[in-house]
C-alpha cells in the first residue's frame, strides 16, 4: 500500500516536473528474471516548465503554535535556524515542522527525513532524538513507517491539540503525553 503511493509518488513527481526528451531507447529497469539492467547513460534533454507558486504562512503558524504549546507543558524550546523547533530541555528532540497542504502527506515526511537525519548529524547533538511535525493527520501506515522504520517520531498538530504516534508520545514526556490525544 505505502508502496504504491511511493511508486505513484514518483511518477507524479517525473510526469509533472520533467518532460524528458531522449534519443535512447529505454531499456527496462527490472527484466522478467530480475537481472541487472542499468538505465543509459546517454546525455538527454529535459524541458523544465515555468510555474508560479503562491505560498501561505501556514508553516510559521504551525511552528509558533506548537512551540508555544510545548512551553505550556513545561519543556525548553528553541528555533535555531535551520531548525524548525528544538527541545533542549527534558530531554533534546530536533523536530522539522512540515505542512501538507493539498498534497499527499508522504512528500512531506520524505522530505522532512532528510532534513532531521542531517540536522543531526550537522549541527546536533549527535544523540538528539529526531520528529516531524505535520499540520495534518497522517494515515497510519505512514506513523509506523517514520516510527517504526526510520525511528523518527511522527508528531501532527490539528483542531489546536498535538497528537503523535507511540515513539512521538514517549518522546514528548509523561507530562505532556497525559495531555496528547491518543496515537492515531
Amino acid at each position: 500500500m505505502l508502496a504504491d503511493s511511493l511508486d505513484a509518488t514518483a511518477n507524479d513527481i517525473a510526469g509533472g516536473m520533467a518532460e524528458f526528451v531522449s534519443s535512447v531507447v529505454a531499456v527496462p529497469r527490472v527484466l522478467a528474471d530480475g537481472s541487472f539492467t542499468p538505465k543509459s547513460e546517454a546525455p538527454y534533454t529535459a524541458k523544465i516548465r515555468e510555474h508560479v507558486e503562491h505560498r501561505t504562512r501556514g508553516h510559521e503558524r504551525l511552528v509558533r503554535e506548537v512551540g508555544s504549546w510545548l512551553q505550556a507543558q513545561g519543556a525548553t524550546v528553541t528555533t535555531p535556524h535551520p531548525i524548525d523547533l528544538k527541545i533542549t530541555d527534558p530531554i533534546e528532540v530536533i523536530i522539522e515542522a512540515k505542512t501538507v497542504g493539498t498534497r499527499d502527506p508522504l512528500y512531506a515526511v520524505r522530505e522532512a527525513l532528510g532534513q532531521v537525519h542531517e540536522y543531526r548529524y550537522f549541527i546536533g547533538p549527535y544523540d538528539a532524538a529526531l520528529a516531524i511535525l505535520l499540520e495534518a493527520v497522517p494515515p497510519d501506515e505512514l506513523v509506523r513507517y517514520a516510527e517504526e522504520y526510520h525511528e523518527v517520531a511522527l508528531l501532527w498538530w490539528d483542531a489546536g491539540s498535538l497528537s503523535a504516534g507511540s515513539r512521538g508520545a514517549l518522546l514528548l514526556g509523561a507530562a505532556a503525553s497525559s495531555r496528547l490525544d491518543p496515537p492515531h
